[in-house]
This record gives structure tokens, sequence and C-alpha cells, in this order.
């Protein structure tokens, strides 16, 4: 025969709710886990980024190396400070001949690309036009120009993206296109190259 037990007021009561404690461990637990998802997704897209930049960098420099061939020299960039001399180079749009004491004259180019710059990311107007990394700062390009045509101390060109703090080792994001120190890529002092500046185009 079952019996049955009656059942003491303490054990029938239901609890409701959660205590300040517990909701504060919930919290807390969430807290943790947002931070640790961030950072993982964080780490993903500035990998995605830099991985995209490096082969922006590979392909204008592969674009570069044609037009050498078929102009016989790497653009020489004038007064550029924003870009947009390479831009038109690469686009067929301009070819800047050197003279051989250290200037460069202007000559429209015969409207042949190196580049598709569909595949690019741009900034500026219509007429004036730059291409920009992943971080939306113009690639800088550095060579040979008006002012350092005969010293230029490097065999081939510069390519350079400043990278994700949009800096430079001065603390600039306008550091001149077109001409650099030397010293920039020296280790150390204070024109050591910024750690995350995207290079291509020179050993060191």
């Amino acid at each position: 025969m079952l019996t049955s037990h009656p059942i003491t007021q303490e054990t029938s009561k239901q609890r409701h709710g959660f205590t300040l404690v517990e909701l504060l461990v919930v919290i807390a637990i969430i807290a943790i886990l947002s931070a640790i998802v961030f950072g993982l997704s964080r780490g993903v897209a500035v990998k995605q980024a830099n991985t995209k930049a490096e082969a922006e960098l590979q392909t204008l420099g592969s674009a570069l190396e044609a037009y050498k061939l078929k102009y016989g020299d790497y653009p020489w960039i004038g007064a550029d400070t924003d870009g947009t001399e390479l831009y038109k180079h690469l686009t067929g749009a301009l070819r800047m001949k050197a003279t051989g004491n250290g200037t460069v004259t202007y000559e429209n180019a015969d409207g042949v690309p190196f580049i598709d710059s569909g595949a690019f990311t741009t900034a500026g107007s219509n007429s004036e036009k730059y291409i920009i990394d992943p971080w939306g700062q113009p690639y800088r390009y550095y060579y040979r120009n008006s002012s350092n045509g005969n010293s230029w101390s490097y065999p081939t060109f510069i390519l350079m993206s400043v990278g994700p703090d949009g800096q430079t080792a001065s603390g600039s994001s306008n550091l001149a296109r077109g001409d650099i120190r030397s010293s920039y890529f020296e280790e150390g002092g204070a024109n050591a190259y910024n750690l995350d500046n995207l290079v291509y185009g020179v050993e060191f």
C-alpha cells in the first residue's frame, strides 16, 4: 500500500527570479564572452585588411614594372602630395618623362592602362582620383622626382601603406609622396619606419 507524506511548507516553496549576485555573475560572463568574440572578430578584420593591402601593393608593383618596360623608367613624381599622379600613370592618362638633368616633363600617355582601376578603392574627384588602402589612406609611392632625381639611393621604387593606424613613424599621415629619407628604413631613431607600415619595393 502506498503511503503519502505531507509536503512541508519549506519544500513546497518555489524560488522566483535571480539573486543580485547571480545576476552580476551572468552579466560578467556575458561581458567576458563579448570581449573575446569582439577581439577575435577584430583580429580577423585586421588580418583580412593586411592581406588585401599586401595583394594590392603587389599588383601596383607589377604594374609599375610593366610601366618601366614600356617607357624605360618608373614614373617620376613631381609635386604630388595625394597620389593622383600615380593613379594617372597607371591608368594610362599621364606619362612623366625625365629630361636627364634632374627635372621632368609631362606628356600625354596613350591611354593604355597598367591596372584595372575598378579593382581598387579610390577617393578624390573624377579628375584627381587616387588609390587608397583598406584603412582609407592613399598608397604612397616613392621614386625619383625633380628634387631628388640625381640622388635617389634605392635601386627601384618604394610603395607603402601606412597601415591600420594611418601614421608614419614621424606621427604624420602626410609624409610627402615622391621623396623619403633613407633613414626612414633604418632600425631605431626618430625616423625609423612605423612597424605597422606595409612596404613593397625595398629590402631592409
